[in-house]
C-alpha cells in the first residue's frame, strides 16, 4: 500500500465514522498493512533533528488528520509525554520501539503522579491505540537496539498541543507543555 492510498482510505473512514474509537477500529487494518509493505524510503535516514527523533509530517498540513513518520537513532527516546486528548495510534516500519504507558494516579499541586504499566515491544504492523483518558494517553517510547527505527503515527485530529512529565525530587513528575514540531 502506498502513502496516498493510505491517507485516502482514512479520510474516505473519517467521512464515515463521527466516532473516533470507531474510526480508529476501522482505519487500524489499513496501518497494519501500510506498515508491512510501505512505499516510505526509510533507506535515507535522517541525522539532524530539532529533537530527541526526527518527526516528518506525511500528510498535507490543511489535513484534518495527521500521519506522522517517527525515525528513532540508534539508543533514541521519547519522554513520557500525553496526546492532548486525541485519538491515534502508532506501529513501527521499520525495526522495533518499546512502548510503555503510564495511568495517572493522583496529583499535588503542580506534581503528577504516575504509574507505569508493562513495556511492550511494538514490531512491524503492530499497531498500539492512543485514546483520550488517563490510561492510554501518556507514554514514551524508545528505540533500544544499535540499529535505526521507523515508526508511523496517526493523529485522527491533528496534534498541536501536548505535555512531557519530567521526574522532579518529590516523586512525581513535572507537567511541561510542548508544541508538536516537525523537522
Amino acid at each position: 500500500m502506498n502513502r496516498e492510498t493510505l491517507i485516502r482510505y482514512i479520510r474516505g473512514r473519517k467521512a464515515f465514522y463521527s466516532d473516533p474509537t470507531q474510526l480508529l477500529h476501522a482505519v487500524t487494518p489499513a496501518l497494519a498493512r501500510f506498515a508491512q509493505h510501505h512505499d516510505l524510503d526509510t533507506a535515507i535516514l535522517p541525522t539532524i533533528s530539532k529533537g530527541l527523533y526526527v518527526r516528518q509530517r506525511l500528510t498535507a498540513p490543511d489535513e484534518d488528520f495527521q500521519l506522522i513518520a517517527a525515525f528513532w537513532g540508534p539508543q533514541s527516546a521519547a519522554p513520557i509525554h500525553d496526546h492532548d486528548e486525541v485519538t491515534g495510534a502508532v506501529t513501527a516500519l521499520q525495526g522495533t520501539v518499546s512502548e510503555t504507558k503510564f495511568a495517572l494516579k493522583g496529583s499535588e499541586k503542580n506534581i503528577v503522579f504516575l504509574e507505569a504499566s508493562e513495556t511492550e515491544t511494538l514490531g512491524i504492523g503492530q499497531v498500539s491505540p492512543i485514546y483520550p483518558g488517563e490510561a492510554l494517553q501518556r507514554h514514551d517510547m524508545r528505540n533500544n537496539s544499535e540499529t535505526w527505527a521507523v515508526t508511523l503515527h496517526l493523529y485522527l485530529t491533528p496534534l498541536v498541543q501536548f505535555r512531557i512529565y519530567v521526574p522532579n525530587e518529590e516523586g512525581g513528575y513535572s507537567s511541561l507543555p510542548r508544541t508538536l514540531w516537525f523537522d
